[in-house]
């Protein structure tokens, strides 16, 4: 809904003044010139206006910063910084209205606060007390989401996929009928180092421009083209009654998205490989910019506040971080956590890795997984995961000997099941070293050392050289493909 506001707004700007003033328009966010100061505060309280007058509850914070033409020209990046300046300003001077429901008035049955002005339609046909805030965001944000989806197939040459369906209604909805774990993947993704490159790098006003319509573009298309490859992965092949996924956000370098499972894993996996082929960097260039993901999986009924705050704040901040220890160069990022129920969901993230992926010995230190991965990394596994379904309940069992017991003795279980020759067809599958990315070159089973690895992609290895084990990650991937 905030991107439909600000697109309005945009094509306002557009009219009025002119699009050759207009610098970004992504998100909630919106850049652009006005002739003079007056101009400046007729649009700022336009803007407030309109946001708040759309939604009800959304208050924004606006700024305008004087500037030559000739600063304009030469000192672009100072008066980029100054605006910034003046807008953080203002944010910090932006309250939320508080809303008041007296004892004797009926509240929402959404959001439990506000006072219910009218009802809404449940997914189950029945009527519900509604304020006008949820039901603006229930009603017009179906409508515009849509509209995003039919945006999105525009982009791509198959766009059979994303028009034969309709929408979801809810999140029970994503995942086909029939199945035995309904998961439903939270997807949140922002772009790394952008900031760096627009305050390093793009010193002129023509390229900001050009840089804005790159990033808006690129997004897009990254998006609708993952999103098909996705659609036609091999577990979405089963017959789907409605749209697996559902857009939350698409904008600049910010995407958000509800998925059935797989489909949230393998539309991970393809829009960080294509942004990464997008934004190859040239040859002898330090740092690149990339897109990091959290990629939540857990069951229909979790809360979705809870799992989309888990996703940006625990998840997305892993993968930016492994991102960064990296120094950018080595492209995107995705971390993943299976969370079977939202009372499975960790409050410490990091305590909860150290707890149970941290293996400490006297022979070896073991880490029991490789996340956050780069997108060629998590294709690889899911490729490898899926040679395994025949085996899954083999696999399970070796990954829960390393999970419950010590390092050395779930390795003699690894090595007694393989030599016993019983289930030959594992062990073949599992070691089978084909289509290897280059940076999982040391890869062999059950564990392996490789002295560049970080532990949880972050960490130097200071405690004593940690070996790896991919045993935890590959079930955990069995578990969400089916």
């Amino acid at each position: 809904m905030l991107d439909e506001i600000t697109e309005s707004l945009e094509r306002d700007v557009e009219s009025e003044l002119g699009v050759e003033v207009l610098l970004r328009a992504a998100g909630s966010r919106l850049e652009f010139l006005v002739p003079d100061e007056e101009e400046g505060k007729y649009w700022q309280k336009k803007i407030k206006q309109r946001f708040f007058e759309r939604t009800g509850s959304s208050l924004v914070a606006t700024a305008a910063s004087p500037v030559k033409v000739k600063g304009l020209l030469t000192e672009f990046q100072e008066v980029l910084r100054r605006a910034n300046r003046e807008l953080e300003k203002e944010r910090n001077l932006v309250f939320p209205v508080a809303g008041e429901a007296l004892p004797f008035e009926e509240r929402c049955s959404i959001c439990k606060k506000r006072v219910a002005e009218g009802w809404y339609q449940t997914p189950e046909k029945q009527l519900e007390p509604a304020c006008r805030v949820c039901y603006t965001k229930r009603e017009k944000g179906r409508e515009l989401r849509c509209r995003m989806v039919k945006k999105l197939g525009e982009e791509v040459v198959d766009r059979e996929a994303f028009v034969r369906l309709e929408p979801p209604d809810s999140l029970n909805e994503l995942p086909p009928e029939n199945l035995a774990h309904k998961w439903v993947a939270v997807v949140y993704g922002d772009g790394n180092n952008f900031g760096g490159v627009l305050q390093q790098k793009i010193d002129k006003l023509a390229s900001a421009l050009q840089w804005t319509q790159r990033i808006k573009r690129v997004t897009w298309k990254a998006a609708a083209q993952a999103l098909r490859e996705a659609m036609n992965s091999e577990e979405a092949s089963r017959e789907l009654k409605r749209l697996p996924f559902q857009m939350l956000l698409l904008g600049g370098e910010d995407i958000s998205l509800f998925a059935w499972g797989p489909v949230g894993l393998h539309f991970a996996r393809y829009f960080v490989e294509l942004t990464d082929r997008e934004f190859a960097p040239a040859q002898d260039v330090k740092g690149r910019i990339s897109f990091s993901l959290g990629v939540l999986v857990t069951d229909e009924k979790a809360p979705v506040f809870r799992t989309l705050n888990f996703t940006e704040e625990e998840l997305l901040k892993w993968a930016k971080r492994a991102a960064r220890e990296r120094g950018y160069e080595r492209g995107g990022t995705i971390a993943f956590f299976l969370a079977p129920s939202a009372d499975q969901i960790p409050g410490d993230l990091d305590d909860f890795l150290r707890r149970a992926f941290l293996k400490p010995g006297k022979v070896m230190n073991l880490c029991l997984t490789l996340r956050p991965l780069s997108a060629e990394e998590l294709g690889f596994l899911i490729d490898k995961a899926r040679e395994l379904r025949s085996y899954s309940g083999s696999l399970l069992r070796l990954a829960t000997a390393f999970v419950k017991g010590s390092p050395k003795v779930a390795t003699l279980l690894y090595l007694y099941q393989k030599e016993r020759k019983r289930e030959k067809g594992l062990f073949d599958e599992l070691e089978k070293r084909e289509k290897v990315p280059p940076t999982l070159r040391e890869l062999m089973f059950p564990t392996f050392f490789s002295p560049e690895r970080k532990v949880f992609g972050v960490d130097e290895q200071k405690e004593g050289f940690y070996h790896f084990s991919v045993l935890v990650d590959l079930a955990e991937l069995l578990k969400i493909l089916g």
